[in-house]
């Protein structure tokens, strides 16, 4: 038995020295100075002092603008771009004779037409004639948000009063122009034209990376080439004429011209505008729904919809209205129902004020009074 822990003890001993020395043993990432190098040292001290040198491996810019738009309307191509000529048609002519002029013969410039419209884009790249022009599509492929500014005016419309909605309310001679960006309408006005803004987000994460060629170095590069990957924003111009008027009168020389600037550039943290509604008092209709215009804003301060609106009750306690009665039309319209206003405020007869909070970032409140 004596004999028999003996052999296993010293069976157990080689095992493990065994074992040290596999792990001794073990694949290592250390790189080593060449062998060649090494020679042997004799004296009593073996000393050196060697130097390693640091360099840059390159700077790479995270921050590339690059915003896609049609070369018809920007630099020089400008001056030859007629994709926002129109026609004033308030006899509707086009239509009473199906657009003969323009569809028919030799020279037609178009194929089809929008029946009883009263101005007319007639340079359509669907050589359609409408109240709309073509939409100019921007797409942003930048690594960054960018704002785009659209300006518009009207010149050379002497005898041509501008309209602020194509619902014409009398007989005078006017017009309607406005600047559509992103399906909202804006009115160009007579003294201070048109201003429309918007943010378009920036390329997916996954649209860049870090390259290196031999010929330029490292570069964050454009690498993805689906549609999905970038946002966009489109804009366009729509019109109209007074129909009710006598335009027999006006002079048949007189050629409106309407003048569109656009700007794209990176945005910056505080840019763009805070959400908004311009009129805030409002006489409520039985059975007929209550429209208020909103201003979502623009840029990083915008809103995208509304969070709540809340009111005092009969007994002065904040109460919040139900999302059943209202809702927010593609128009950007806050629709208060006539199933709501009926009996809050024509019924009764009261005057009420609401406030409306939007989904900003600042979480903007606007009052409004609604009364009959």
């Amino acid at each position: 038995m004596k004999n028999y822990k003996k052999i296993l003890a010293a069976t157990l001993a080689m095992t493990m020295v065994a074992g040290s020395s596999v792990m001794a043993a073990a694949p290592s990432n250390k790189s080593y100075v060449s062998a060649n190098d090494y020679e042997a040292t004799t004296s009593s001290d073996a000393t050196g002092t060697v130097n390693g040198t640091g360099g840059m491996e390159g700077q790479v810019s995270e921050d590339v603008f690059c915003v896609v738009v049609p070369a018809s309307v920007q630099g020089s191509n400008v001056a030859t771009f007629d994709g926002f000529d129109f026609v004033m048609d308030p006899q509707k002519l086009i239509t009473q004779t199906e657009a003969e002029k323009y569809v028919s013969g030799s020279s037609a410039s178009a194929d089809s037409f929008e029946a009883d419209k009263t101005l007319y884009f007639v340079n359509r790249t669907d050589r359609k004639l409408d109240d709309t022009s073509d939409y100019v599509l921007v797409t942003n492929k930048s690594s960054m948000d960018v704002d785009i500014t659209l300006a518009a005016e009207m010149k050379n419309h002497t005898g041509i009063t501008l309209s602020e909605t194509k619902d014409f309310a009398d007989d005078s001679i006017s017009m309607y122009m406005a600047v559509i960006g992103n399906g909202k309408e804006t009115a160009i006005k007579e003294a201070d034209g048109a201003e429309v803004k918007g943010t378009i987000k920036k390329a997916a994460s996954d649209a860049y990376k870090i390259v290196y060629d031999a010929a330029g170095g490292y570069s964050y590069k454009l690498v993805s080439e689906d549609p999905a990957d970038f946002s966009t924003y489109e804009f366009a111009l729509t019109g109209a004429c007074n129909d009710k008027a006598d335009w027999l009168g006006v002079n048949s020389a007189i050629a409106p011209e309407v003048e569109l600037t656009w700007s794209v550039e990176p945005a910056t943290a505080s840019s763009g505008t805070a959400p908004s509604i311009s009129t805030t008092t409002y006489t409520v209709v039985e059975n007929v729904a209550t429209l208020i215009p909103l201003e979502f804003g623009s840029g990083s301060t915008a809103a995208t919809g509304i969070e709540s609106i809340t009111y005092k009750n009969s007994s002065g306690a904040d109460t919040v209205l139900a999302t059943e009665y209202y809702t927010v039309t593609d128009a950007n319209e806050l629709r208060i129902k006539p199933s709501y206003t009926n009996t809050a405020i024509v019924q009764p007869g009261l005057t009420r004020q609401y406030t409306v909070t939007f989904n900003d970032a600042a979480k903007t409140k606007v009052v409004i009074t609604l009364g009959v």
